[in-house]
């Protein structure tokens, strides 16, 4: 797996996540097996997993579910985006005393880091959802050798405005 921090995958998040979440799904199982026997690595590893899933819920429910199709889509994409930002927070803060209290200095580190990320996520997640409400929608416009694509959400938006 690679090591690299080069990104040249455009400008879209949903690839880059999915790069990570599946370089994680190789390296996590890999650092819980060979140093996962205390509480505080475990914690480490899960809090990481939720930083993930939680940019991918940001991620995904950007790109406007087209509302006649749920295949692929998880409960928490249909639900408020931001009450599963929020959720995050408040799983780390409820989980993270013992592990806190254990964790060699360096650790501790990296557990405020990633709380941080959780609060930057959520207040992304709370930003998200109100652009929802005030009814915001997101056009992908993607360029293609045959020209310009938009995606079904921003072509039905545009054919409503010239109608």
């Amino acid at each position: 797996m690679n090591h690299s921090l080069a990104d040249k995958r455009g400008l879209d998040s949903l690839p880059v996540i999915a790069d990570w979440q599946e370089w994680w799904r190789e390296w996590g199982p890999k650092i819980a097996s060979q140093h996962g026997k205390q509480g505080w690595v475990l914690f480490l590893l899960d809090a990481q997993e939720k930083i993930q899933e939680v940019s991918m819920l940001a991620s995904r429910v950007i790109r406007n579910k087209a509302p006649w199709e749920a295949r692929g889509w998880t409960e928490a994409e249909w639900g408020n985006v931001e009450a599963e930002g929020e959720a995050a927070v408040v799983w780390f803060a409820t989980h993270a005393p013992g592990p806190l209290r254990d964790a060699p200095e360096w650790a501790q580190f990296l557990f405020t880091a990633q709380h941080g990320n959780l609060c930057s996520l959520a207040r992304l997640c709370r930003e998200l959802r109100g652009l929802q409400e005030q009814g915001y929608k997101v056009a992908v416009v993607e360029r293609q050798p045959a020209g310009l694509r938009l995606d079904d959400a921003a072509t039905e938006i545009l054919l409503q405005e010239t109608a």
